[in-house]
């Protein structure tokens, strides 16, 4: 038993390392000491986190290690419309991860590979993810990205370069409308996400949008020094607050200022440096610690819900599947 751990661990290992997403042996708490003890996946050395997996999951890995009948393995899998909790993360150079274990762990999914995607702030960068109508949606200059799964992307824009000929803040769905708004003054709508008309007319002035959200029956924005704005529809734009500066949320219950996390499902979720990912339980103190490291750095966080036949073993590529312990 020992032996097949420890093979499977450098295999799990160097998949991670492929993909960009090993743990991070860092824990910060925000509070007291006591969050080291609470969080003790983030106190191990990446291989230690590995064997731990692996130990979780021995019965799978013995399997993997005798070559399995794939058919066999398949029969088990959830029958055609179950669902599966999803965490979608997305940042800069069109960088996108997907966690199944409520942002303990996340995995690559894409990444920009054009020559120019270097740095940061760029026509590649994501600043958004929205989960609205069953998809993961994120927008760049560049492309407007969509997933039924948070694995398989597809650019919905095409060859059109760029997109909407401006960065996007944000995306939202709402009223039947998947509402755009961005830079210098920018806003669109679509009803299928493939064909986009431009209302940026009905947005007064060319401030630049920082965010999006849909609650209410309306679309607020928030706009560099002037203030929230509000559209049932993505159009008719008018002034809801002149005196709000910060991007805007909607907690389900009211508009709120925008906090420095995403939140969903009894956890927080944040952007560290450096790509760093930090996780805490949905309460005050907030104890954070660093769960995982993306290649690129990382903007924001969607929670949603993927098929559960997507995740099946066999639809997986290999690093993929070792990555998320499937």
């Amino acid at each position: 038993m020992t032996v097949v751990i420890h093979r499977q661990s450098l295999f799990a290992a160097a998949a991670l390392a492929l993909l960009g997403c090993a743990p991070s042996a860092q824990t910060q708490d925000a509070d007291s000491s006591a969050a080291l003890d609470a969080v003790v996946t983030d106190q191990r050395a990446p291989e230690d986190v590995a064997v731990a997996r692996d130990a979780m999951t021995s019965s799978d890995s013995a399997l993997d290690s005798e070559a399995p009948d794939v058919s066999q393995r398949d029969a088990a899998e959830p029958e055609a419309g179950a669902t599966r909790p999803v965490i979608v993360a997305v940042g800069a150079n069109h960088w996108r991860g997907v966690s199944i274990d409520e942002g303990r762990t996340f995995c690559s999914t894409g990444r920009a590979t054009e020559p120019d995607a270097t740095g940061f702030d760029n026509p590649y960068l994501l600043r958004n993810v929205a989960y609205a109508n069953g998809r993961f949606v994120s927008g760049s200059w560049r492309a407007i990205w969509v997933s039924q799964n948070g694995v398989e992307w597809t650019d919905v824009t095409g060859a059109m370069n760029p997109a909407f000929g401006q960065w996007i803040a944000g995306i939202e769905h709402g009223n039947g409308w998947w509402v755009v708004t961005g830079g210098y003054g920018t806003a669109m709508r679509s009803r299928d996400l493939s064909t986009w008309e431009n209302t940026s007319d009905s947005l007064p002035g060319n401030e630049a949008s920082r965010s999006l959200a849909f609650g209410q029956g309306v679309f607020v924005t928030s706009r560099d020094n002037v203030g929230w704005w509000q559209s049932a529809d993505g159009t008719s734009w008018t002034q809801r607050d002149a005196a709000r500066r910060a991007q805007v949320l909607f907690d389900g219950a009211d508009f709120v200022d925008r906090p420095a996390y995403d939140r969903g499902r009894g956890i927080r979720l944040r952007a560290g440096s450096m790509g760093q990912i930090q996780r805490a339980e949905d309460r005050d103190p907030a104890m954070w610690s660093t769960v995982s490291t993306a290649p690129e750095s990382v903007t924001h966080f969607a929670f949603g819900f993927a098929p559960s036949a997507d995740y099946a073993p066999s639809r997986l590529p290999a690093a993929l599947r070792m990555c998320l312990g499937l």
